[in-house]
């Protein structure tokens, strides 16, 4: 089942996380960073954009909602470096 497609009371829960657990989901942040490097992260999430922009017919056709793609983007941009920097100090603790 699609996560939109889920309950809608769900919707500002986690879906893919098992509990809130704030260790759960450093744990995730790590085994997403070492299944993929940063700068990939960052080519996949811009190749998804250009797409959405470039293909006709789509969602995106009005400008505000090509701006409000624009800045979802750079906000997704700015949590997956958060994530990463925060995966590297838990990575870096463990090691000292």
């Amino acid at each position: 089942m699609r996560t939109q497609d889920r309950n809608a009371q769900c919707h500002d829960m986690p879906l893919r996380l098992n509990s809130g657990d704030p260790d759960e989901a450093i744990e995730v942040m790590k085994e997403f960073f070492s299944a993929f490097r940063l700068g990939d992260t960052r080519r996949e999430l811009w190749e998804w954009l250009v797409t959405a922009i470039s293909k006709d017919d789509s969602v995106y056709d009005q400008g505000i909602n090509r701006s409000n793609l624009f800045f979802f983007y750079e906000n997704i941009e700015k949590l997956i470096e958060a994530a990463w920097v925060i995966s590297r100090q838990k990575k870096d603790a463990a090691v000292d």
